[in-house]
């Protein structure tokens, strides 16, 4: 037998080198399988990132909302607020994880527990806040009915009561005491806006106002002059125009030598009539 003739290794090949050693598993030969207890520990500690991540979420409370920042134009404290957004979490429990918040309908909840808010933004915060930004009607006039003074937006509706400090405002008697409370419309904001503009330009005018007077509708306004005489105004004219015209007849009657004693009807465009 030759040196070629001597049987060769079929079970496996050997190369070497100068300062390594490549095994080759041969074509029979099973590759090495990696110990299971590694492949379960794998599992399980994904399994275990898992539930921790789902607990962190969902049941840990790390992630519920932490603080109230409120903003916008009303008359609502901080403390109101948080008892609205309390009182809906309330409702949807899993709604104080700030993750699951919704803000569109936490804002309709806290709108329509105060009818005088115009709009409700409510955006989240980095820090598990919200943010409540409030647009509420502005205060135009004083209403007084059944005995109470209330405060009125420029959209009609019943702010709260009056307060001392709100005798800036015109005030408007309604003769009929219908009994009202805060949140109702009691007038349109035509009607609003006209009160406010009369009060303006009467004290640009000179003419002091000390209050109207309405009855079964808001169409018609009597304006009670300082020194008891009544001006008749109607709701759809300016209320700059009518002043004017009740000048011009107070001067054409002093011209005259007449006495006006009760009132001034301007309603009707180009004639007024007094007594």
């Amino acid at each position: 037998m030759t040196r070629n003739d001597q049987p060769r290794s079929v079970d496996r090949q050997v190369q070497r080198g100068a300062r390594q050693v490549v095994y080759a598993p041969s074509a029979n030969e099973a590759p090495k399988q990696p110990f299971k207890w590694r492949v379960y520990l794998r599992r399980a500690g994904f399994l275990a990132l898992i539930t921790s991540l789902i607990w962190v979420i969902f049941f840990s409370g790390w992630l519920n909302i932490r603080s109230i920042s409120l903003q916008g134009k009303h008359s609502l404290t901080k403390e109101t607020v948080a008892s609205d957004i309390e009182s809906y979490l309330k409702e949807f429990p899993t709604q104080r994880n700030v993750l699951f918040l919704q803000p569109s309908e936490l804002a309709r909840y806290i709108e329509d527990q105060h009818p005088t808010i115009n709009k409700v933004n409510i955006n989240r915060t980095l820090l598990l806040g919200v943010k409540v930004n409030i647009n509420e009607t502005q205060p135009a006039l004083v209403w007084q009915s059944a005995g109470r003074l209330w405060l009125v937006g420029e959209d009609g509706h019943i702010l709260r009561v009056a307060q001392a400090s709100d005798t800036s405002y015109g005030r408007v008697v309604d003769t009929a005491q219908i009994e009202v409370r805060e949140g109702d419309k009691v007038a349109d904001a035509r009607f609003v806006e006209f009160t406010r503009s009369l009060f303006s330009q009467a004290n640009e005018k000179n003419i002091t106002i000390e209050y109207l007077s309405i009855g079964e509708t808001t169409r018609e306004v009597l304006a009670m002059v300082k020194g008891g005489v009544v001006i008749k105004m109607a709701v759809e004219r300016g209320a700059g125009e009518q002043l004017e015209a009740y000048l011009a007849t107070v001067a054409d009657a002093k011209k005259a030598g007449r006495a006006i004693n009760e009132y001034v009807d301007v309603r009707v465009v180009g004639k007024t009539y007094y007594k």
